[in-house]
């Protein structure tokens, strides 16, 4: 901890090593300015050892779009890792030789942890970039017990990919020009926004829910709250959450071109301006919404929701008989202990 606390100390904003961020705080009722590295920068600085909280002998992958692993395929939670980066910097003790970053860091920890741990998990995304990809798993060799899928099945699972891809950009895209629920957020009508950077912010946000969706459901840290449900509670549990806080319900990073794709449909087409660089025109939306959604997909969405009805109608009719959970003892009331909450 020494050397990383005589690291932070003498850090300072250079020219030439990316765009600081700068961040106007409320303190107190008193407005107060903080100016931090830009998130590569401060990760290269540290190294992914001090990020990730590894010593120099244990190996890190980046796994998929946004998953970091260890050697032994052990997943490393970034949101948690942002909660300890956070905690170490509103920990910082004072010292005589501390920097304007040392001190910067201190205070937007303690001054406003959210804002902090927004920017922590900036930095270890960029420490993620950093580290070498999980090498290919040597593939299984047909036997007994083991068959190929067929082309129906890689089609359908290639369709609900797409699928997922198209609706996480689409709730993105709507965030996005609604300003998140804030009016005076919203992007102006007319205002351009360089695709690669609307792009980027997508792949950030959906990264975010994409982390909280497998540490929910599918891949829930031994002895965690959702890790003793089975994954029909979880699921559901997400579905409830979802749309609670107006999530999507299979979140999925896109890839550049279908989110390219889906952002014309929303934003109307992107124009190049110089060096090949494309820029969109946020549309106006005052006199009356932007469809974010196809017909088709809201007629879907209604036929889900008809079928989740018709699930839960079914589960109250049979109340609480063991043999209609498959499980023994009393069964538990989803439902009323939502309400309850």
């Amino acid at each position: 901890m020494t050397n990383t606390l005589d690291t932070l100390a003498a850090l300072k904003i250079r020219a030439g090593r990316g765009e600081p961020v700068r961040k106007r705080l409320d303190s107190e009722g008193a407005r107060v300015s903080v100016t931090l590295p830009h998130p590569e920068y401060l990760a290269r600085t540290l190294g992914t050892a001090t990020l990730f909280g590894v010593t120099e002998d244990l190996t890190l992958y980046r796994t998929g779009s946004s998953g970091v692993a260890h050697a032994d395929e052990s997943p490393v939670s970034l949101q948690a890792r942002a909660d300890v980066l956070v905690e170490g910097w509103a920990a910082l003790p004072a010292r005589t030789d501390e920097g304007a970053v040392y001190r910067d860091l201190r205070i937007v920890s303690t001054t406003s942890p959210g804002v902090a741990r927004d920017y922590a998990l900036q930095v270890l995304r960029r420490g993620r970039d950093l580290l070498e990809p999980a090498p290919a798993r040597r593939p299984r060799r047909p036997g007994r017990g083991t068959r190929t899928p067929d082309r129906d099945r890689k089609r359908s699972s290639r369709e609900r990919l797409r699928e997922d891809e198209e609706t996480s950009s689409r709730w993105l895209l709507a965030g996005y020009l609604s300003g998140w629920g804030d009016a005076t957020e919203a992007p102006p009508p007319g205002e351009e926004v360089l695709r690669t950077a609307l792009y980027g912010m997508a792949r950030e946000r959906l990264g975010d829910v994409v982390e909280e969706y497998a540490e929910d459901v599918t891949a829930p840290a031994p002895g965690s709250p959702s890790w003793f449900r089975d994954l029909a509670e979880r699921l559901e549990e997400w579905e409830w959450r979802a749309e609670d806080e107006d999530l999507p319900l299979r979140p999925r990073v896109p890839g550049s071109r279908r989110f390219y794709s889906v952002a014309d449909e929303v934003l109307g087409e992107s124009r190049e301006i110089r060096s090949r660089q494309h820029v969109y025109n946020v549309p106006d939306t005052r006199g009356g919404a932007v469809s974010l959604y196809t017909d088709e997909e809201i007629r879907e969405a209604a036929e889900v929701r008809e079928i989740v009805a018709r699930l839960r109608e079914q589960r109250e009719r049979l109340g609480s008989r063991p043999a209609a959970t498959g499980t023994v003892g009393a069964v538990v009331d989803l439902e009323e202990r939502r309400r309850s909450r």
